[in-house]
């Protein structure tokens, strides 16, 4: 959109979408963590890995409708040329939690651990499937009870060679 747009009218929207994406992720009890390169990182955190789950897909969804209307009513100046999206990625487990970089714990509050690799790995693919959103195989089995959940394809990631099997979440 850089090249097309202006910086300003992008990043104006970007900021707009942001914080809607990040009011939902907040209305169903998640944080963020980060934003890079236009992704939204964000984390649930407790003992009911079921429900956290159900947390994010919630969230996920919300985020998937708030961004069509964004987009889709003029909130985004030039819906008419190009459709605002966003690609959304759900994978659960566990992480750790702290400061990275820097002496003592002066460094940058992140998230580390496998599901987080999963995330950023099945994000580089997300438009390739043709998919919106891709949820990872283990938090798709943490779905199947409450959401209609859909298979996309088996992929190969670092963190699993022999492959992980994906889903989407129909709406």
């Amino acid at each position: 959109l850089m090249q097309k747009y202006s910086p300003e009218d992008v990043q104006q929207a970007f900021v707009h979408w942001q914080r809607m994406a990040t009011t939902a992720i907040e209305d169903f009890g998640g944080q963020v963590d980060k934003i890079v390169a236009g992704s939204v990182v964000a984390f649930w955190k407790g003992d009911d890995e079921k429900k956290l789950a159900q947390k994010a897909a919630h969230a996920a969804l919300q985020i998937r409708e708030v961004t069509e209307d964004f987009s889709e009513h003029g909130e985004w100046k030039h819906h008419q040329e190009a459709h605002w999206e966003c690609t959304l990625v759900l994978s659960s487990g566990f992480g750790l939690t702290g400061s990275v970089g820097g002496e003592g714990g002066q460094g940058s509050f992140t998230i580390l651990g496998d599901p987080v690799t999963t995330a950023f790995q099945l994000e580089k693919l997300v438009s390739k499937l043709g998919e919106q959103l891709i949820v990872a195989g283990p938090t798709a089995q943490l779905l199947k009870d409450s959401f209609v959940i859909t298979k996309v394809i088996k992929v190969k990631l670092k963190n699993a060679p022999d492959g992980m099997d994906t889903y989407t979440i129909a709406s």
